[in-house]
């Protein structure tokens, strides 16, 4: 494990057959044999049984045999000590049960006993009252707890808390997102100082740290884009560093093959994708996940099969707007866009398209995939000259995401329709006009870098729009940014340059992307190497 060798550990489990019973799947016998054995040999080992507890709390997101065996060790640490801390470890169990009256009951239960040795633990009185539907008393809580425990700011669950809570009260989605961002790098900080073992597995904090990918995907690109962009950098860091530590959490995997395929790294997504078909659990995304690559491959009958076994798998998948958004693209790859356009507009009428909230059968419905259907929706309507009806569709689609981060991105799309229109410049001039200081600024200069690098084939003006970037936010992750931009331009010696000047600003944070730094210096090595005289453009592109 310390190497992190997975397969060998996963084969000395199947080696070991602790339990043989075949009508259930291997890491629920795992957890079954791990439970007797402790309740056998340490049965009194609080700290060893607490332990186990934190750790399956924090993997198990909404898979129920985690769940259920998290809270058999939870209940054991409770016989042993009921305190305040095992109690609130228990009110997230029972979250995760879907028992949230009961959950805010003990909450204030022990509110009344609290003598403020772990301020942490007042943390799930706000998770809980947020659970509950108790928005006032959450934000109440949270600020209250703020200014009586400043300390708790270096905890990722204070900035989980309040980016929910500032969603709730509709607050700006930069707000939110910068929320999400402060409580990541805060964590990844930490991690850094503590040393590999089960208390690092421990903090790491799995579920905590996927829900706010799923925040930050919520600001992604909505479809595959070979333009560099930082928020899918962010998101596919940090959720390599779960599936390094955790490999068979399947809802990370799902996440990041997403995130690489929308990067348009699509061999990676399908290694990943693969890694989640056939187990035993399942998660029917995937399928569909796979099947738009497949169509981005142009392979239409692998596409259906895909689309099927997910229908099989859960025959709710047909009302995942997802579904019919993979369905209407093979259809517009078929050349049958009439029937395309039918398909996308009953994704409207959907019930999850109406519903605010996730579905209890591992379907997530998030905003994101329904505003990919009104962009797929206008976009086919553009193809066949509807104007029109497309524009209808524009004003309906922003109606719907008003005040959400998906505004930004309809926003972006209302110069994308200007190209589909023939009017690349007119797209470039609604992109222009937007200024520094507005919030979608740095979304519009990566969708002005997309035009001219596919539409006009312009390498310089790409990278200017990278520099505009680095000038409006001069953070090392920009740099890093316009680092690649350049190295996708074949431009390494500039590449070099800016990748130095972000490692001179902040060491650690450029280290963390420092896979392209050392791919300038190899490109350029290696250029140098074959014909020195030459410049080095010319010798990167063989001119």
């Amino acid at each position: 494990m310390v190497l992190k060798s997975w397969d060998k550990v996963n084969e000395a489990i199947q080696n070991a057959s602790l339990i043989n019973n075949e009508s259930i799947g291997l890491y629920e016998s795992v957890l079954a044999d791990l439970f007797e054995t402790v309740d056998r040999i340490e049965e009194s080992n609080h700290d060893l049984t607490v332990l186990i507890a934190q750790l399956l709390l924090s993997i198990s997101l909404d898979n129920p045999i985690v769940i259920n065996y998290g809270n058999k060790f939870m209940n054991k640490a409770i016989e042993m000590n009921d305190s305040v801390y095992n109690l609130s470890l228990r009110c997230q169990y029972l979250i995760k049960m879907n028992k949230e009256k009961e959950a805010l009951t003990l909450s204030t239960d022990i509110l009344k006993v609290y003598t403020g040795e772990s301020p942490d633990v007042l943390l799930v009185l706000v998770l809980c009252y947020l659970v509950n539907g108790k928005k006032v008393e959450a934000k109440t809580q949270l600020e209250f707890l703020k200014h009586s425990h400043p300390k708790i700011t270096r905890h990722i669950g204070y900035y989980h808390l309040e980016a929910i809570v500032e969603k709730n009260n509709n607050k700006p989605h930069e707000i939110i997102v910068s929320c999400t961002k402060n409580g990541i790098d805060i964590h990844l900080a930490n991690l850094q100082n503590m040393a590999y073992g089960n208390s690092y597995l421990v903090a790491i904090n799995c579920d905590i740290l996927i829900s706010m990918c799923q925040t930050l995907f919520e600001i992604a690109p909505l479809a595959p884009s070979k333009v560099v962009d930082p928020t899918l950098k962010e998101v596919s860091r940090i959720l390599a560093i779960i599936h390094s530590n955790f490999p068979g959490i399947d809802r990370a995997i799902y996440l990041l093959a997403k995130a690489k395929f929308l990067e348009f790294e699509i061999e990676e997504a399908e290694s990943l994708l693969k890694k989640c078909i056939d187990k035993p659990q399942q998660i029917a995304e995937v399928y569909l996940l796979m099947a738009q690559i497949q169509i981005q491959r142009r392979k239409i009958e692998e596409a259906e099969k895909y689309l099927d076994s997910g229908l099989s798998l859960n025959f709710k998948v047909k009302e995942h707007p997802l579904y019919h958004l993979t369905k209407a693209l093979l259809l517009k790859q078929e050349k049958k866009i009439d029937e395309s356009i039918l398909l996308l507009k009953q994704a409207l009428t959907l019930p999850t398209f109406k519903e605010n909230k996730n579905q209890s059968d591992s379907l997530h419905v998030s905003d994101n995939d329904k505003i990919s259907i009104y962009l797929e929706l206008i976009d086919s309507l553009q193809m066949i000259n509807n104007i029109k009806e497309a524009d209808q569709y524009m004003i309906q689609a922003t109606e719907f995401c008003k005040g959400k981060p998906e505004e930004q991105q309809l926003f972006l799309m209302s110069a994308q329709l200007r190209i589909y229109r023939g009017d690349v410049d007119g797209g470039v001039q609604i992109l222009n006009n937007i200024a520094p200081q507005q919030p979608n600024y740095q979304m519009a200069q990566l969708k002005l870098a997309e035009i001219y690098m596919d539409e006009k084939k312009d390498p310089s003006k790409f990278a200017k729009c990278y520099q505009n970037i680095l000038e409006s936010n001069p953070t090392v992750e920009t740099y890093m940014l316009l680092g690649d931009a350049y190295m996708s331009v074949q431009e390494p010696l500039k590449a070099i340059e800016v990748y130095e000047t972000a490692m001179k600003k902040n060491p650690r944070d450029a280290y963390m992307s420092v896979q392209e730094p050392l791919k300038a210096i190899e490109v350029y090595e290696t250029a140098m190497k074959k014909n020195p005289p030459l410049s080095m453009s010319q010798l990167v592109t063989g001119a």
